[in-house]
């Protein structure tokens, strides 16, 4: 690939400033890729809107909307739902989760969590003792345990597909929005409150230092935990010893930051309600613009040939396609 060409190789001019080395780095970058919109309108797929995106490992798309699970094999569309007659029983998914074993974890509005494998699935809702039908958020510990947030609080399903609800030590009501999980097998949790809280794996509750309202957290390379805010800013630090360190902040023009993602190449994407954006490798922000004219980013997954999948609740899916004219190594 040429996009860290652009970066350790680009000659910029002796007085331009950092900024406008930023913008020309972020123009080449994004030149080399070609935007597809995939929606009703625009190609066949089946959805105006789009929740989430998660590539497994056997090579298929999958996409949660609230016209239910969709599965892309690259060129026809398989969906479940509830009027599909298919084993699934929602219309309306919220988030996607692929673990180490194979299993595609899917969180509905309704019907609690659904595991995928071998063709067939199971639940795991309130009748089998989780807090809530709703998923917000999947993740999996290194204890090799799915942990999910609800609007209800924390649960977790081990390898027996036993429930077992985690009490988070909040004054306030645990109405969680997104979960993450670093090697450490702390789990933090996001709530619509804006408030940011760490169970952590010897059981403790640990509070991020009370400040602007916090959308999403996610844990990347190097031990980070990425928080985008609700104004845009985006916060990186580290969670050592039960304390949050080595804190540093940057402002972006986006707002309602709603999902944070690690690519191959190391550079963390940014989706939000008014735009998209990366940091490079040095931490340092580029705005990817708002290609689909209209915003409400939700997700955003890299493919196997480096293409970029990102979602909208509005406007379906932009996918942004690596130009093979100049995929070389400068």
């Amino acid at each position: 690939m040429c996009l860290l060409g652009f970066y350790t190789t680009g000659s910029f001019a002796a007085d331009e400033s950092e900024a406008e080395m930023r913008d020309e780095f972020a123009n080449s970058f994004l030149a080399n890729y070609n935007t597809t919109f995939f929606n009703t309108d625009n190609t066949d797929f089946p959805s105006n809107e789009a929740n989430v995106v998660l590539q497994t490992r056997d090579g298929y798309m999958w996409f949660g909307s609230y016209s239910g699970l969709i599965r892309y094999d690259g060129k026809r569309y398989t969906i479940w739902n509830a009027v599909s007659q298919a084993g699934f029983s929602s219309s309306n998914v919220r988030s996607l989760y692929e673990d180490r074993d194979g299993t595609l974890w899917i969180g509905t509005n309704d019907k609690g969590l659904a595991g995928y494998k071998n063709g067939s699935f199971a639940y795991f809702d309130k009748s089998k003792g989780a807090p809530s039908n709703l998923i917000r958020g999947i993740t999996q510990g290194t204890d090799g345990m799915i942990y999910c947030g609800t609007p209800d609080g924390l649960f977790r399903v081990d390898t027996s597909g036993n429930i077992a609800i985690l009490n988070l030590d909040t004054e306030i009501h645990p109405f969680i929005t997104s979960v993450s999980s670093d090697t450490q097998n702390n789990i933090y949790s996001v709530l619509n409150s804006g408030e940011l809280f760490v169970y952590t794996g010897n059981g403790n509750t640990i509070q991020y230092p009370a400040g602007k309202r916090i959308w999403e957290a996610s844990c990347v390379s190097g031990n980070r935990i990425i928080l985008g805010m609700q104004d845009g800013e985006i916060i990186i630090t580290k969670f050592e010893n039960e304390k949050f360190i080595n804190t540093k902040i940057m402002q972006t023009p986006l707002q309602n930051i709603s999902a944070i993602y690690e690519d191959s190449l190391g550079f963390i994407w940014i989706a939000s309600e008014t735009g998209i954006g990366f940091l490079d490798t040095e931490e340092n922000y580029h705005s990817a613009g708002n290609p689909n004219g209209v915003g409400f980013y939700t997700g955003i997954c890299e493919d196997y040939q480096n293409g970029y999948w990102i979602t909208s609740s509005k406007s379906g899916i932009v996918k942004l396609t690596e130009s093979p004219a100049v995929s070389v190594i400068l």
